[in-house]
């Protein structure tokens, strides 16, 4: 029984046209951005990334990677992932 309720969310998400784990996608870059703004670094760098296992090679998620270590004083990463969301794509479509 507990494999049917994994299970439904997923067929709601494909009878509505939607990814599977966009929803999740979204919560996780919101609780990445509250905190990155809340000044909670490493909590933001964690939920980024975990942003990236959802969608590998997103550009957004890259760039507030990159952010999230300038504000954390770790340049060396924050120029690395800057690259990377340049290389990436474009940031807003």
């Amino acid at each position: 029984m507990t494999s049917l309720f994994g299970i439904v969310p997923l067929l709601l998400a494909l009878l509505s046209g939607r990814e599977p784990n966009q929803d999740t996608f979204e919560q996780t870059f919101q609780r990445a951005l509250q905190a990155h703004l809340g000044g909670r670094f490493d909590e933001s760098i964690e939920a980024y990334r975990q942003c990236l296992d959802l969608r590998p090679n997103h550009p957004l998620s890259a760039y507030q990677l990159a952010c999230s270590y300038s504000r954390k004083g770790e340049a060396d990463a924050a120029f690395d992932w800057l690259g990377k969301s340049m290389a990436w794509g474009r940031l807003m479509t």
